[in-house]
This record gives structure tokens, C-alpha cells and sequence, in this order.
């Protein structure tokens, strides 16, 4: 199942049922299901770039702190059930999806929401980060220069320089 299938199930739904999918280590809710899951648990929600330009809302956590979460949501009334018959995807209900931008983490301004959007600047742009990227000796660096490097392509990416 996608996450665009889960979103769709959930508004077609229309009941306050909201779903957990396991992605890779992580189980994420969508949309509604991530106001919920992020106001349950004290999380922010991510406003994650998705090809067409639209963001898609997710919230989630690692798969190690699903009891956690479990307790977590029992203690305020609201039900966790596998919705499979599997662990990739769970049901709960009785928590507050209200909208709230508040809770929402936007990318920062200036950068792409799609990997596919060249920066202003062009192919010159892109070529210069192309060019520093591939030049820096990853291997001969510490762990400081990998983050003052680091620090130097996104002052430039949100710069436009």
C-alpha cells in the first residue's frame, strides 16, 4: 500500500481511523493520521516534498518505540489494533486530528521541493555544488570539516549563490 492509498482510505474512512505503515525502520502516519499521532505523542509533523510539487504530512517514529507508543495511546483512551495480518500497518482511533500548522516542520525556504527543481541560477549553480561536492576528500576529512563543509552548501543553497 502507498501512502497515497493510505490517505485515501483514511478520508474515505471518514471516521477517525487512522493507520500506522511500517517504512523501513520507521512507522509513519499520514496526513490527519500524522496531526494525531504528533499531538498523542508530543511529535512534530514533516511536510515531506513528493514529486508534482505537493507536500505530504508525516509523522512517525522507529519501529523499536512501538510499545511506547502503544502504552502511551492506551493511557489516553485511544485504540491501537493491527489493521493486517502483519506488523506493517496499524489502526488507531480517538485522537484529536485537528489541523494545527503549528505542529508542521516546512522545509526551509529557497530549497527545492522536488529533486527534480533546478535553483535559480540554473545549471551553473547546480554545477559549482556538483563540483565542490565531488572534490572533497570525504576520506581525509574529520568530522568537523565534513560539518563545516556541510555548513558551507546550505549557507550557498539558501543563499542561491
Amino acid at each position: 500500500m502507498t501512502e497515497q492509498e493510505l490517505i485515501d482510505r483514511q478520508r474515505a474512512r471518514n471516521d477517525g481511523t487512522f493507520y500506522l505503515m511500517k517504512v523501513g525502520m520507521f512507522y509513519h502516519a499520514y496526513d490527519a493520521g500524522a496531526y494525531a499521532l504528533a499531538r498523542t505523542m508530543g511529535y512534530r509533523v514533516k511536510c515531506k516534498p513528493r514529486k508534482g510539487g505537493d507536500g505530504v504530512l508525516v509523522s512517525g517514529f522507529p519501529i523499536a518505540s512501538l510499545e511506547k507508543v502503544a502504552a502511551r495511546m492506551a493511557e489516553q483512551g485511544i485504540r491501537l489494533t493491527c489493521a493486517a495480518d502483519d506488523d506493517r500497518l496499524y489502526a488507531f482511533s480517538g485522537a484529536d486530528a485537528t489541523p494545527d500548522q503549528t505542529l508542521v516542520d516546512h522545509p526551509p525556504a529557497g530549497i527545492p521541493r522536488s529533486r527534480n527543481v533546478r535553483r535559480p541560477g540554473g545549471d551553473g549553480f547546480t554545477a559549482k555544488l556538483d563540483a565542490m561536492i565531488l572534490s572533497f576528500d570525504l576520506a581525509g576529512s574529520t568530522p568537523m570539516d565534513a560539518m563545516n563543509f556541510i555548513a558551507e552548501l546550505q549557507r550557498m543553497v539558501l543563499k542561491g549563490e
